[in-house]
């Protein structure tokens, strides 16, 4: 795609090759992070999956699944962090593990408590190492 524009992301006038993600506009440097970064997000996405497959002893990840994980993660929530919930949901609390479909509830109803569980612990290990 040869001519003129604008990036999305920086601003600057793009002349030349011009890059599209998303239905926006890039210019190549910014195209090489944004490419990164989905690249990044979508590995976090399949070790989270691999994670939720290995805790529920499940081969495949329910569809119902996948989306609640989409939309919790453009409500702001960060995909290691929703395995973190999880892993505090079941291992902390002590929650039985069977039933993968209740994934996205948990997460969500969990989040910010479990959030709060692991601040507090790199309080303590920060203060305690400070001891």
């Amino acid at each position: 795609m040869s001519s003129t524009g604008v990036c999305s992301d920086c601003g600057r006038k793009i002349s030349g090759v011009k890059y599209t993600v998303g239905g926006k506009t890039y210019c190549y440097d910014c195209y090489q992070r944004v490419s990164s970064l989905m690249e990044d997000l979508e590995n976090q996405k399949k070790e989270l999956y691999e994670y939720i497959c290995n805790l529920y002893s499940i081969s495949e990840i329910p569809q119902e699944v996948v989306s609640a994980i989409d939309r919790l993660y453009k409500a702001g929530k960060k995909i290691k962090a929703m395995g973190k919930t999880l892993w505090f949901y079941h291992m902390i609390e002590g929650h039985p593990v069977n039933t993968p479909s209740l994934v996205g509830y948990i997460i969500e109803q969990n989040y910010d408590r479990a959030k709060k569980y692991f601040e507090d612990v790199k309080n303590l290990k920060e203060h305690n190492k400070n001891v």
